[in-house]
């Protein structure tokens, strides 16, 4: 069978067909709810029974206890088809009757309190003789406000409002979109940068009677028009789709006006292209075979179209790009792959999606798919290899410990630099030779005081110049570069300068305090300071050019008598 045969053009009803058998238990519509005490809660809606037969039609799922309830008190009388929260409200849409509720086929509940709320003046109604059926409720995307809910009714409260009407959260009433339309309303979608278009579908015609099985409403200048006008659609439509709100690109489905055919077709912004008129490839495993159109069986009934992204592309062609398909829900039927219930298409192929089958063993349908991501990104993301992820990991661990390392052997050198002392160096006539020949002992006790308080001239020094001139000892070890006839008094002895001269102590020195050096009477010393009268420089303990300080006295004493001797920085007396 070809899809020229199934998709045939033929324009005799404008009713909706009838939708697939949902005997019991079927799952119909579902949505999300959280709040601050929920994480999530899952909403369940259709035809089905508790077991203990006192809760049916509606059902909450808390994914964190993993327990599934139903409503306490009263029960839905029906099928529930539609299902949409905002904020704590409930909305519940289908075709059912609620005990103490005005009119039918729709009512809200109370998330929060646990309770139906009233709906007193706003019930929807028909025409005498039909049934109120609810089959899409939904939100606008870029208005809080407002709740669009769409099927088979004739007024809403006291409003005539037919197929699809208005309802505002904030102000508790209903109104009507522009002239309004006429018939029943199968499905619903949004369109334009800012959903700022409603997109609906089903047996459709305008308020002046101008045929729009897909017709299209704008919310800025409140004006309805068929998309396609007066070449519309084949037939009445059971599903819509628009790609990404673009809407120059919508999909339709549906079953020709005689009933013989489902077909497909496509919105481009100009005309609507039935696939059933292009080659389409039908992929079944991995054998992919060149059939003419969808070749969907005349069986096929098409009850959700929904765009899906993808996480790798396909060949985008000029029907959908490369990241994205069309998820079909539905009871869906073809002689090539079978029966399926969902099944994806990319603009050239068919994948067979997900087959179901009901509890009697009879093939089963899915009536759509339900989420808690209003609007997905198409966008393709592009990750690394899971090889390459664990060396970055890795590189990038090793590089935080390197520079914790680092961190902490630049603060170690920085505090030890710091805890050190910072000795001001005072440079001092005859430095340089006799700091070749101190002990290193010593000048750490006394080099800096010493150097700093040897000042001024001697005015008379602790030898006189009737002390006895000493010529050194030429066999000396400790008379380094003397001449050979020897040096007198006056003479420099091992300095460069020529600042130093011999004498002999006058006077002995008995040491009796830490520091002291004793003196003999008549050693042989070098003199190398003696301008200040209170402090002498000299050497005479062997090779070593030693500093040490002599005090002389100064109250009523010989001038030339010593009263201290000492290395220390502070006279004795």
């Amino acid at each position: 069978m070809t899809i020229s045969d199934l998709f045939t053009r033929q324009q005799t009803s404008n009713t909706l067909p009838a939708p697939p058998s949902a005997p019991a238990p079927a799952v119909l519509a579902g949505t999300f709810y959280s709040n601050q005490s929920i994480s999530q809660l899952t909403i369940l809606g259709g035809n089905f029974t508790f077991a203990n037969g006192q809760a049916k039609n509606l059902a909450f799922y808390d994914t964190d206890t993993n327990k599934l309830t139903g409503v306490q008190g009263t029960q839905v009388e029906g099928v529930v088809r539609a299902l949409y929260v905002k904020g704590d409200e409930l909305f519940v849409g289908g075709q059912f009757t609620l005990q103490g509720n005005e009119g039918s086929g729709l009512a809200t509940y109370g998330l929060a309190s646990g309770a139906w709320e009233s709906n007193e003046n706003v019930g929807l109604t028909t025409a005498s003789g039909s049934t109120v059926v609810v089959r899409s409720i939904t939100g606008r995307p870029s208005n809080d406000d407002t709740v669009i809910v769409a099927g088979s009714f004739a007024s809403a409260g006291k409003l005539t409002c037919e197929a699809v009407c208005q309802w505002s959260i904030q102000n508790k009433q209903w109104s009507t979109l522009g002239s309004g339309i006429r018939g029943d309303v199968s499905s619903v979608a949004y369109a334009g940068s800012n959903a700022e278009l409603l997109v609906v579908a089903g047996a459709l015609t305008l308020a002046d009677g101008t045929p729009a099985n897909v017709a299209m409403y704008s919310f800025d200048n409140s004006t309805w028009i068929a998309v396609g006008g007066t070449n519309g659609v084949p037939g009445p439509v059971t599903a819509i789709g628009v790609d990404n709100l673009n809407s120059s690109s919508i999909f339709a489905a549906g079953r020709a006006s005689d009933g013989s055919a489902p077909f497909l077709t496509h919105w481009d912004g100009q005309q609507w292209n039935a696939l059933s008129e292009q080659t389409v490839s039908l992929t079944v495993g991995h054998d992919t075979d060149k059939l003419p159109g969808t070749d969907f069986a005349s069986s096929t009934e098409v009850t959700q179209l929904a765009m899906v992204p993808l996480s790798d592309p396909h060949n985008g062609n000029g029907v959908l790009q490369n990241n994205r398909v069309l998820f079909m829900s539905g009871s869906l039927a073809s002689n090539s792959f079978g029966s399926a219930s969902t099944a994806l298409f990319d603009g050239a192929t068919v994948y067979p999606y997900i087959s179901t089958t009901s509890t009697s063993g009879s093939t089963g349908f899915v009536n759509g798919l339900f989420y808690s991501v209003s609007n997905f990104s198409f966008e393709l993301r592009k990750f690394l290899p899971r090889g390459v992820v664990i060396l970055i990991s890795i590189a990038i661990a090793a590089g935080i410990v390197f520079l914790l390392l680092l961190i902490g052997v630049l603060w170690a050198i920085f505090s030890r630099r710091d805890d050190q002392p910072q000795e001001e160096y005072v440079y001092q006539e005859a430095d340089d030779e006799s700091l070749l020949h101190r002990p290193s002992s010593l000048l750490e006790h006394i080099n800096a005081a010493t150097r700093n308080t040897i000042v001024g001239s001697v005015a008379g020094g602790i030898f006189p110049g009737g002390e006895k001139a000493v010529t050194p000892d030429p066999t000396d070890g400790t008379h380094m570069g003397e001449d050979e006839d020897g040096m007198g008094a006056g003479q420099v002895y091992n300095d460069p300068d020529g600042e130093g001269r011999f004498a002999l102590a006058r006077y002995s020195f008995v040491p009796s305090g830490d520091g002291e050096l004793a003196l003999e009477e008549g050693t042989q010393v070098v003199v190398l300071d003696d301008r200040d009268p209170a402090y002498v420089q000299l050497t005479g303990w062997g090779s070593y050019m030693l500093t040490v300080v002599f005090v002389s006295a100064r109250a009523g004493g010989d001038p030339g008598s010593v009263s201290g001797y000492c290395a220390r920085n502070q006279p004795w007396s």
